[in-house]
Order: structure tokens, then C-alpha cells, then sequence
């Protein structure tokens, strides 16, 4: 069973860049295959991995309810299955799914199940699955049917975001899953480093660990070029970065032993 590893964080904290960073260090080290689970309604993940995503599961939510209003002998199941090995996109060392838009009006409790059953199937077949969250955590708590290895909580280096990091914290202690390790990073840190209200209020997240990574003028290019990243746009950031791995396979090393 893979290891989940979820980052969260609000907008603008660069938790997708991170994300995209993780997923390719995994892969460079031999710790692939790896599912990508882009769960922010931004759907950034993909364009900096640099995937082109046609098809989410919000899409097949509206495939479910039109499907509802018509006479087929194909059983629903074996067409939401047929669509969602159709909305993966696959990637070397790497496969990515995208979660789409928020859910709209209407029921959804059924696609949902049908969805939670998929990904648990899916996450069988990889020993890491790296779920890029919106800065809510509705969809862990909708399509994680197990645990949650690792929640690493980002944020910029401001009072502000560290407040909000500390919240999405106690709200993953409100939600039906369990959650291992925990670790906060502290991201794009400038020369000044942290104001002492904003340490204060790092220092009252309650995480097994904390991991500093500093401005990267490479990595805040790419949100401008359009580029994805790559290993060598990280290579500024590679030893903190390099400790969050670490993180990860000592969430997932937690798993095995549990297995």
C-alpha cells in the first residue's frame, strides 16, 4: 500500500511547486512509480510537471449524473472505472490524476464511494502517492479511505501564513483519518528570515518536524515563464528539499511496518 504524503497550505506558498519537486526527487531516487493526486481547484500540479490534463474527476461527477438519465445495459461502475483509467495521465516514473473543480449542487455521495474504492485500488500500485492539496482538506476526507502517512504543512515566511498553517493543523485533527508525521516547511525565506510574531506562532504548530527552504529565484520564475520543474530548477533548494524526502520515506517506512 503506498504511502500518502499531503501538502497543504494556502495559496501563494508555492505547496504545488513543492509538490512537483518531491514527485521528481522520488523518481530521481529510484522511489517510483509515484501517483500525483492534484486536489487544489487551481489544478496547478499538472502545469508544472509539465502535463497536459484533459480530463478530472469533477468531469466524471457530470458524466455520473447524465449517465443516470439514460437506458445503458453498461453497469455504472464499469463506466465510471472506464473513465477514470481514462483521465490518468502517465508520465515517466509518475502518473497524475486531477480531482477538478469543487463539488457543484446535487448528491454526490455515490460517485464518491465509487471514486474512494478506485483510489484505493489505484494507491496499491504505487509506493508513493503525493496528493497536492487545496488549503482545505475536504478531499482527503472524501477520497482517503486509509491513512495519511505524512502532512506537510507549508507556508511563506509571514505571520499571516503560518496562522493559517496552524489552523488547516487543527482541522486535520476534526477529520475521519488518521495522520503519522507531520512537518512544517517554512518556504521562499528571504534574507530577513522570520519577524518574531511569525516564529512565535511557527514554533506553536505542533509537528514531528520543521524544514527552512529559502527564496528560490529559479522556482519563482516558473510561475512566470510557464515552465515545469525540473531538477535543476530545485538545485538551489536540494538540501531541504533533500530533508523533506527523507521525511517521506520515514513516513513510508512506518507503513511497511504496519503492513
Amino acid at each position: 500500500m503506498g504511502a500518502v504524503i499531503a501538502i497543504s497550505g494556502k495559496g501563494g506558498t508555492g505547496k504545488s511547486t513543492l509538490s512537483a519537486a518531491l514527485i521528481h526527487g522520488l523518481v530521481s531516487a529510484g522511489d517510483g512509480p509515484v501517483l500525483a493526486v492534484d486536489a487544489d481547484h487551481n489544478a496547478s500540479l499538472g502545469l508544472l510537471l509539465g502535463l497536459d490534463v484533459d480530463g478530472t474527476i469533477s468531469d466524471i461527477r457530470d458524466q455520473t449524473r447524465e449517465a443516470a438519465q439514460r437506458v445503458t445495459e453498461i453497469p455504472k461502475e464499469r463506466l465510471v472505472d472506464q473513465w477514470l483509467n481514462e483521465i490518468v495521465v502517465e508520465a515517466s516514473g509518475y502518473d497524475l490524476i486531477a480531482m477538478g473543480r469543487p463539488e457543484g449542487p446535487g448528491c454526490y455521495c455515490y460517485v464518491n464511494s465509487l471514486l474512494r474504492r478506485y483510489l484505493a485500488t489505484l494507491r496499491r500500485s504505487y509506493p508513493f502517492v503525493v496528493i497536492d492539496n487545496a488549503a482545505g482538506m475536504e478531499h482527503l476526507s472524501r477520497l482517503t479511505s486509509d491513512d495519511v502517512q505524512l502532512l506537510v504543512l507549508v507556508s511563506e515566511p509571514t505571520y499571516v501564513g503560518l496562522t493559517t498553517v496552524l489552523r488547516i493543523n487543527e482541522l486535520a485533527d476534526s477529520l475521519p483519518i488518521k495522520i503519522g508525521r507531520r512537518v512544517l516547511v517554512i518556504n521562499k525565506i528571504g534574507p530577513e528570515g522570520l519577524a518574531p510574531k511569525a516564529v512565535e506562532v511557527a514554533e506553536s504548530v505542533t509537528v514531528d518536524a520543521r524544514i527552512q527552504i529559502p527564496l528560490s529565484e529559479p522556482l519563482a520564475r516558473l510561475s512566470v515563464t510557464g515552465e515545469g520543474v525540473t531538477p535543476e530548477s530545485v538545485s538551489e533548494v536540494a538540501e531541504p528539499v533533500g530533508e523533506l524526502l527523507e521525511q517521506c520515506r520515514e513516513a513510508a517506512g512506518s507503513t511497511a511496518s504496519r503492513s
